[in-house]
């Protein structure tokens, strides 16, 4: 009996581990302006802005660890795709390749693509309940073409837990973004650019995903062992989120509670309450972990 009990527990703990898709890693999307203003001259120099921000962006993410995944969007020329690489495991022929197919052409459309930057980071978040760290990255050298979903989703960033990195490109003064970012850095040369980027992924990850950790596993060893047929009873119970609708406007009051999980062209904002951590998984593992307890407690009695 002891042995069937102790096998089921292995299985439960060897399928709620693989089924959270790597939990500590960390995340960076990056939006990668290329307008048709990244064509221009850096101020006081012979190099184009564009060029400059591809040198910065593939000689730094070739120092970032390994195991951190990239996301990378880009707004303007070389192809239709706005992802030229989905946030996952990093590839980095292929994101070198895609930094390189971007030309600068057309407009800015930054709110757009902070919001499906947004919204790839919370889908990961959750794949990873809600542990690692999940940063945005903007490097642009203008004022957005559509100010008005800036406005909506630049403040939606920061209310999803999310961080809001941005780098102004040889711009006159501070960005827009600059009123809602975490951290705010003017890149006037290639040289402050490229120190920009790496100064940003240089704060990638931290201590606070393995603090979360240890936390929670000295919480799951105070859980008294009859709280898990409780536990059990919960995971039968289904529970729905009720949907709101929050319309798109300019209004301050609107402005601060703004989610980012939207689709381009819809005037509403739909939060749907399925931005949780897996919490069905975290009982699942709470239960096999208090099983396993009891297990050896006994047994080294």
């Amino acid at each position: 009996m002891k042995i069937a009990r102790m096998f089921f527990c292995l299985l439960l703990v060897t399928w709620v581990v693989c089924g959270a898709e790597d939990v500590m890693v960390n995340n960076v999307v990056v939006v990668l302006d290329a307008s048709g203003s990244m064509n221009s001259f850096m101020r006081g120099t012979t190099t184009v802005k564009m060029d400059a921000a591809k040198d910065a962006l593939k000689e730094v993410l070739a120092q970032v660890p390994p195991d951190t995944h990239i996301g990378l969007l880009v707004f303007g020329g070389g192809d239709n795709k706005e992802w030229r690489f989905p946030l996952g495991p990093r590839d980095d022929n292929k994101i070198k390749a895609a930094i390189d197919r971007a030309t600068p052409n057309g407009g800015t459309p930054l709110g757009r693509f902070i919001a499906m930057g947004t919204d790839a980071l919370k889908d990961k978040r959750k794949k990873q309940l809600g542990y690692g760290t999940y940063r945005l990255l903007v490097v642009t050298d203008g004022q957005a073409s559509d100010p008005e979903k800036v406005n909506v989703y630049a403040p939606s960033v920061i209310s999803s837990g999310i961080r809001l990195d941005v780098i102004g490109v040889d711009m006159s003064g501070k960005h827009k973004l600059a009123n809602w970012a975490h951290s705010y850095r003017s890149a006037d040369d290639p040289q402050a650019l490229k120190k920009a980027v790496a100064d940003v992924f240089a704060e990638v990850g931290g201590a606070d995903a393995s603090v979360a950790a240890s936390e929670a596993f000295t919480e799951i060893a105070s859980i008294p062992a009859e709280t898990a047929g409780a536990m059990i009873k919960a995971l039968g119970e289904p529970v729905q989120a009720k949907a709101v609708v929050v319309k798109n406007t300019e209004t301050k009051s609107n402005v601060s509670n703004a989610p980012a999980n939207t689709q381009q062209g819809n005037s509403n904002v739909k939060i749907d309450g399925s931005d949780g951590i897996g919490w069905w998984k975290i009982i699942l593992a709470v239960i096999a972990f208090i099983f396993l307890k009891s297990l050896f407690g006994k047994k080294s009695r």
